[in-house]
């Protein structure tokens, strides 16, 4: 029993230590005992017939019985060669079911190292998008929608399964990664290949309702800690709070695209156009002093095309006309639907309306904007015009 029980256990240690090893030290010990085997039964066999005439018959010979196919086209006729024989299938169901098993566990293990974002990720030039809000979707987009730029994509932030499943099944053809953890640490930016990614956007991870706690501090961490691991890196990142733009730009963060309407736009210009992400930022970043203005359009240029209102601007105010803006009525009243001539039917439909008209004709004047528009409109009177200056 004892004997067992030890033959049990060498066993136990035999196949865990096999199964310590590669897959290709496993192919390389298989092969190396097939050739053996095959030098063997070649050096028995090819004095006596039998097809061993020459040592790529036995290799031919070997594979087909290694594999079980068994042909019976070559077969051994002495005591040795069959010997070899019975060795080398006994060898070879012994490696191939450990060849099969040991690969078969790392491809289980690495599928599901994925699906919870636990493995490394193995890419060089990618774009690491750090942390993740309701924008983050918006973000990809602008990405994604880039033709000339297209990069790979790794996502780092500690979301549920469900949402992140949801958010890969999305881009399901766009090879998006994702990896799971806090990216302010180094050893989850090191999983996510931050020594190999070319840009980094930190986005303010959390959710408006929860005031994004420690986003900015978090944002700084990961700064910090990505370009330790990476100078060359280019990082990008939201801010919550203005006054700690100043601890983001010394950790090396540019640009730093304030949260709000439009910062994922800014964000992604970043990657795909950072020429104008920086024109949006100076656009946007002086309240006190706005670049953009509008202006009552001068008496003696109503009713002239759009090309001569921009060349008044461009020549007196040195200022860019960028589009037109005016005042318009939407949705209509009763005397929209009534002829001119007052029918018995207008009559009786003013008559029912009358005193609640309001409750289901409603008029008002909303503000309409045409940007860029073509050289030959003709500007209507009461118009306004949008300037850049």
């Amino acid at each position: 029993m004892v004997d067992r029980m030890s033959e049990r256990k060498w066993q136990l240690r035999l196949v865990d230590f096999l199964a310590t090893f590669s897959s290709m030290r496993i192919l390389a010990m298989l092969g190396l005992i097939i050739l053996t085997l095959t030098t063997l039964v070649y050096l028995s066999e090819h004095e006596h017939g039998g097809g061993f005439q020459n040592f790529g018959r036995a290799i031919y010979w070997m594979v087909v019985t290694a594999t079980t196919t068994g042909y019976g086209d070559i077969t051994p006729g002495t005591a040795a060669g069959r010997a070899l024989t019975v060795m080398l299938i006994v060898s070879s169901l012994f490696f191939i079911s450990i060849l099969t098993a040991t690969i078969a566990s790392k491809l289980v293990e690495r599928r599901l190292l994925e699906g919870r974002g636990m493995n490394e990720v193995r890419v060089k030039g990618h774009l690491m998008i750090c942390g993740w809000n309701r924008t983050g979707k918006s973000l990809l987009d602008a990405v994604y929608r880039h033709p000339s730029h297209l990069p790979m994509i790794v996502l780092v932030n500690d979301l549920s399964e469900e949402s992140v499943n949801e958010i890969l099944y999305s881009y399901r053809d766009k090879g998006l990664k994702f990896v799971r953890g806090d990216f302010s640490q180094e050893s989850v930016l090191e999983r996510a290949g931050v020594r190999t990614a070319s840009e980094m956007i930190i986005l303010a991870d959390g959710s408006i309702e929860q005031g994004f706690p420690r986003a900015d501090e978090r944002a700084l961490l990961a700064a910090l800690a990505a370009r330790s691991l990476n100078p060359g890196i280019r990082v990008a990142s939201e801010l919550v709070n203005p006054d700690n733009r100043r601890h983001l730009e010394r950790s090396g963060i540019d640009p730093i695209i304030s949260f709000g309407q439009g910062h994922d736009f800014l964000l992604a210009s970043s990657v795909v156009a950072p020429g104008v992400c920086l024109a949006g930022q100076e656009l946007l970043a002086d309240a006190a002093k706005p670049r953009f203005q509008q202006v009552k359009l001068p008496a003696h240029l109503e009713g002239a095309s759009f090309k001569k209102v921009r060349e008044h601007f461009r020549e007196h105010n040195f200022a860019l006309a960028i589009g037109l803006a005016w005042e318009a009525e939407k949705g209509f009243g009763l005397e929209d639907i009534l002829s001119e001539d007052l029918t018995l039917i207008d009559r009786f439909l003013k008559k029912q309306f009358e005193g609640i008209e309001q409750d289901f004709f409603k008029k008002e004047k909303r503000f309409e904007v045409r940007l860029n528009p073509p050289d030959d409109l003709v500007v209507k009177k009461e118009s306004w015009v949008l300037l850049l200056v």
